[in-house]
């Protein structure tokens, strides 16, 4: 997996460390199923325990509530019609998968953040190749998805982030 693009970075500040999942090769369009970590102090790279199942365009997030991180949806071939609706939840301290309660579209490139216990997942483009203004809140304790308002407008792979305890979505 090294080189891969269309990887899911996050940053586990409890560690200082980059915990970076899947992505494909950009030549055979091959997903992968890494979890690679990178420590900050160290300036070196090691091994986590494998995803699930191959995934590229996915979208993640570091629950500071539960020190868990979470990975959802992303296709696991070189082609979007391979949309998938899955959640999974990682944990650092135990360097284990679990999954979730799927997400209710599946989609890759989406934007997304967490906020007080729900991640928010919005826009991408589905297994139809439609690129889409649907917005999904996990609520991480119960373990379950429910709509949100749609965006304005269609957007895939946009950037997304979080101020002033609001999700933003931006470009794409």
């Amino acid at each position: 997996g090294s080189g891969a693009i269309m990887t899911s970075a996050v940053y586990y500040p409890t560690t200082n460390k980059l915990y970076v999942f899947g992505g494909e090769d950009a030549v055979s369009a091959q997903n992968f199923n890494d979890t690679r970590i990178y420590d900050v102090a160290s300036n070196t790279w090691s091994a986590g325990a494998p995803m699930p199942d191959v995934r590229s365009f996915a979208v993640s997030g570091y629950n500071p509530g539960n020190g868990k991180i979470y990975v959802v949806s992303g296709y696991n071939t070189g082609t979007v019609d391979s949309a998938q609706d899955t959640t999974w939840e990682y944990d650092p301290v135990a360097n284990s998968w679990a999954v979730k309660a799927p997400i209710p579209h599946a989609v890759g490139g989406a934007g997304a953040a967490i906020i007080n216990g729900h991640m928010y997942v919005a826009g991408g483009r589905d297994g139809t190749n439609t690129v889409i203004n649907l917005c999904y809140d996990y609520n991480i304790a119960a373990n379950s998805w429910t709509t949100c308002s749609n965006l304005p407008f269609a957007n895939n792979v946009p950037g997304s982030g979080v101020a002033s305890g609001r999700f933003f979505e931006f470009g794409g």
